[in-house]
């Protein structure tokens, strides 16, 4: 029996001369939705899209949601700022922080509250200091619903 990555999130078993290949999401629970993955609206003209191959965005699979992608400032931003709004059924129903790593040794927190604003804030090495133009900020969580 032999178990490879096929695409990312799906494996091939092959067994013999037959083989088939199964989402490791559904294999679980074949009645999980998936909302497969959706392009996020940024909140304002504060942030752009690190680039084309990084949109932010976001998927629901059962009641667990994923949010990946990059952003950058167009301004400095010398505390926190709205980067976008999580549509209602992706919302936490308690506020969420995920500690990411921005470029260099910068970290930033992500916080995302439940009536969806996902905000940045606290960004720098070892104080808060302002996020420049054009600082890299990759987001990749999952939390439960």
């Amino acid at each position: 029996m032999d178990i490879s990555d096929v695409s990312g999130y799906n494996y091939q078993l092959e067994r013999g001369s037959n083989a088939t290949t199964y989402s490791l999401f559904q294999d679980l629970n074949p009645n999980t939705t998936d909302t497969n993955w959706q392009i996020m609206t940024l909140a304002s003209s504060t942030f752009a899209y690190y680039d084309n191959d990084h949109k932010l965005k976001i998927r629901k699979i059962g009641n667990v949601v994923y949010i990946r992608g990059a952003v950058k400032p167009t301004v400095e931003i010398s505390s926190s700022a709205v980067i976008a709004i999580i549509p209602t059924g992706y919302r936490p129903s308690e506020q969420s922080v995920f500690v990411c790593q921005g470029g260099g040794m910068n970290r930033w927190d992500l916080r995302i509250e439940n009536n969806g604003r996902m905000t940045i804030e606290r960004y720098g090495t070892t104080t808060a200091s302002a996020i420049p133009v054009d600082a890299w900020l990759p987001i990749c969580i999952s939390y439960s619903i």
